[in-house]
């Protein structure tokens, strides 16, 4: 049997966005005395211009903070403290925002969150988690939260549901909470005729989950004076025209809403680029007892450096697809998302 990679769908951001939470994740294990130095080295100085940490809220992310301080625009900084800072003397102010500022930067290079050749796209993104983290108080946080989304676009849903009845959607909603091991308050709300979480509304809400197969039914029913295998044959035949008709639906509008498909990538393998890029090697092989994935390659022999070489050079170049952050190696092949500044 083939092993082939399965497929998934995925927009860009969410995709993009996953594969940060897994670079963190590594860096995190790598540098087990990153979150404390966080909090000893950006909180105090952060906590003198503000005196408290932000309310952490949803859907907020601080990505033009973090943007102007990697570009070294402190003014612009500190003109966003004016009128959200304790201090009211506004040359005070002015020095603490530089100062933070500075150890800041220092703070990026020190842990290789930082690099004059990673995409100002990546540098950025990098730059954002740990801002967000002192901005939040919670050195812990592993991605800004701005990009992940778990709903579809409203507009793919009311294209998927629109031809779906009322009571459909009710009964999709009930299976899912069923499947969440909720039923008992879906039911509370059931007799109101109305969902839970929703204001009072005569309709109900839009699933904010693809719909199911419309129920298949084959006609006409068996017969005994029919051939049990005919039947059988052009049953099976019908159901998967039903199948393919719902999937080339569910594909295409999903095509129409951005979402792309793409085979699934083994998250670990970002591990190898989280060791690169703390390292200070020029050359890829140079970095191979470094991987423990690796551990086991000898390096003297030419065959066995040249195919291992290979295997993570080809990791860098899915990586450099998705904007993440990749230290330039080599002296013949410039690194694409030094250029790659937008995606």
């Amino acid at each position: 049997m083939s092993n082939k990679t399965p497929h998934k769908w995925s927009r860009f951001e969410v995709e993009v966005s996953t594969y940060y939470i897994n670079y963190f994740y590594h860096f995190v294990k790598l540098n087990p005395h990153y979150q404390i130095d966080l909090e000893e080295t950006l909180f105090p100085p952060f906590l003198e211009i503000r005196e408290s940490h932000f309310e952490a809220i949803v859907g907020i992310d601080y990505f033009y903070e973090a943007a102007t301080l990697v570009r070294g625009d402190d003014h612009a900084f500190y003109v966003n403290f004016i009128f959200d800072s304790v201090i009211e003397d506004r040359e005070v102010l002015k020095r603490k925002c530089f100062e933070f500022a500075s150890k800041f930067r220092t703070f990026l290079r020190k842990y290789h969150l930082f690099n004059e050749g990673y995409s100002d796209v990546s540098n950025n993104a990098l730059a954002n988690v740990v801002l967000t983290a002192v901005f939040i108080g919670k050195s812990n946080i592993l991605n800004s939260g701005g990009l992940l989304s778990t709903s579809y676009p409203n507009d793919l849903l009311t294209e998927l549901w629109k031809t779906r009845s009322q009571t459909e959607w009710l009964e999709a909603h009930e299976k899912k909470f069923n499947d969440l091991g909720v039923p008992d308050m879906l039911a509370k709300y059931k007799s109101k005729r109305r969902l839970p979480f929703l204001p009072p509304s005569k309709k109900y809400r839009l699933p904010r989950f693809l719909p199911s197969a419309e129920k298949f039914q084959f006609f006409p029913p068996y017969d005994i004076s029919m051939d049990m295998e005919d039947y059988k044959k052009a049953a099976v035949d019908a159901y998967r025209k039903h199948l393919d008709s719902y999937f080339d639906e569910i594909r295409d509008s999903l095509k129409r809403h951005g979402f792309t498909r793409y085979k699934q990538r083994d998250h670990a393998l970002i591990n190898r680029l989280v060791i690169w890029n703390s390292l200070e090697c020029k050359y890829i092989w140079e970095a191979i007892s470094s991987i423990p994935e690796f551990e086991n390659v000898d390096v003297n022999d030419q065959r066995q450096r040249k195919s291992t070489e290979g295997k993570i050079i080809k990791s860098f170049r899915e990586f450099e697809s998705l904007n993440l952050p990749i230290r330039p190696y080599g002296n013949k092949r410039k690194n694409k998302a030094s250029k790659n500044t937008s995606k």
